[in-house]
């Protein structure tokens, strides 16, 4: 006996995303990857051991080529806490691409608006509420239809609903990072599987229309992958087959994948993942690696050894910590009394006018923390050919001022998330800025901070001195 459509439920009693209970919060998740310097050397050099040490050189290789790497995941990394990883690895430039499935959207999506994510499902289906949270699916699907009419892919278009929504916790969305970043995100979804098509909102035009926009957008991601790199991390079934048709298309079109390396890097071996991404990625001309661990270690070692290859850096600096550790730091700062101090800014080429004012901020209080400007939002902000000196090296050399305590680095076009974050008794700026004009003051004034302006030693700049030497 079959149901009319009227017969369906269209209507779920649906509950404010406040009265679900989340299992993950990003007070959990994995901190920014730091270079891990000298770990392959200490691993034996057999089997898995060469295997890593393939993959790392093959990405940075890859990069320093100027070839893409694209990671394709599914939403169990999100889930796992490592948004800020993958995070680190594209403001890094050593992802070029991401491409994931429905359920991503939905766990970002979650944590980069309310800070938690993941239901527990065995309740939900017990007393009706799985699924139901209106917040959620208002969000991406009202996200999808805006997409839609944008001419957008569905990854792009909900990375720019994020970032437009802002908030305190954006700082752990990938999807709010890329957008930002402007690096390619592609989603790509099966009708029915993710809880958001459960409610009326949910628009199949819009999602069909926007995935297989994203599917037609990874296919010549696909196509460019000659000399470079596929990892694919925890996604046995979706992203497989979503890669097996866009090599099919590439053959179709007289393509190869000469000098690919295809990556399956998940807690088991499926197959799927390991067919696709390793046997066929064979096949068009390149070679194929299956790596097996939980992502939870295994994406944070390899971040860190990427990091380590590609910027050739030594061990983190003393008194450099993410935005986390710096956090946990102010707390006991403040239980002993202690008045914390904030001051940001990009810092490329320290001068005499950056040592002057450090030392005013300083004097305000018992410790200074400064918020550096990542090597992208310097980029971002000053043009193409800054910064001059690395954001892990401009870290150090500010760390190595008697009047600096401490260094985070912040990607964001303001260091608001940073502020809300460490909370500072007092946070200076130069300029000709007021007190009030400051982008960043509701956010001091909401942790119960003051704004201080301090004057610049005018004449000396990083602008000018790069014009001095360009001059010589």
């Amino acid at each position: 006996m079959s149901s009319s459509e009227a017969d369906l439920p269209l209507t779920p009693n649906t509950i404010p995303f406040e009265q679900r209970r989340s299992k993950v919060s990003l007070e959990s998740a994995a901190p920014r990857p730091w270079p891990l310097t000298g770990f392959t050397e200490r691993l034996p050099r057999i089997l898995a051991g060469n295997g890593l040490r393939e993959v790392v050189d093959a990405v940075v290789e890859a990069r320093r080529s100027g070839r893409p790497v694209l990671m394709t995941f599914g939403a169990h990394v999100i889930k796992c806490g490592l948004a800020p990883v993958l995070i680190e690895l594209a403001e890094a430039g050593l992802v070029t691409a991401f491409a994931t499935n429905g359920a991503t959207l939905i766990h970002d999506s979650e944590l980069g608006l309310f800070g938690v994510t993941s239901e527990d499902v065995e309740q939900g289906l017990l007393d009706g509420t799985f699924g139901m949270a209106r917040e959620t699916a208002d969000f991406l699907n009202g996200a999808t239809v805006a997409g839609q009419e944008a001419g957008l892919g569905l990854g792009e278009a909900v990375g720019r609903a994020l970032l437009a929504a802002g908030g305190p916790h954006m700082h752990g969305s990938l999807l709010a990072a890329a957008a930002r970043l402007g690096t390619p995100f592609t989603t790509h979804v099966a009708v029915g599987t993710d809880i958001i098509h459960m409610h009326p909102s949910a628009d199949g035009a819009a999602i069909g229309e926007t995935s297989l926009r994203d599917f037609r957008r990874l296919v010549h991601l696909v196509a460019d992958l000659e000399g470079g790199v596929i990892l694919n991390v925890g996604s046995a079934v979706v992203m497989p087959e979503v890669l097996l048709k866009a090599f099919a298309l590439l053959s179709n079109q007289g393509g190869r994948l000469d000098g690919c390396l295809g990556v399956d890097l998940d807690m088991i071996r499926s197959y799927r993942s390991t067919t696709q991404v390793v046997e066929r990625v064979r096949i068009l001309g390149g070679r194929g690696i299956a790596l097996t661990g939980h992502h939870e270690i295994m994406l944070p070692l390899l971040a860190g050894l990427l990091l380590d290859a590609w910027r050739g850096e030594g061990t983190r600096p003393a008194g450099l910590l993410d935005r986390d550790e710096l956090a946990a730091e102010c707390v006991r700062l403040r239980r002993e009394g202690k008045r914390v101090v904030f001051t940001n800014g990009c810092f490329d080429l320290l001068h005499v006018g950056h040592k002057r004012y450090l030392e005013q901020a300083r004097a305000l209080g018992d410790v200074l923390v400064v918020g550096l400007n990542s090597d992208e939002s310097v980029r971002r902000l000053k043009g193409a050919e800054r910064p001059l000196v690395s954001e892990t090296e401009r870290a150090e050399m500010l760390l190595a001022l008697r009047s600096v305590d401490y260094v985070s680095v912040f990607g964001e076009a303001t260091p608001e998330a940073l502020i809300r974050a460490i909370r500072p008794r007092i946070h200076t700026k130069g300029g000709d800025y007021t007190a009030d004009s400051l982008p960043e003051a509701a956010a001091v004034h909401e942790g119960g901070g003051e704004v201080r302006i301090l004057p610049l030693v005018p004449g000396r700049s990083t602008s000018r001195l790069a014009e001095r030497i360009g001059a010589l």
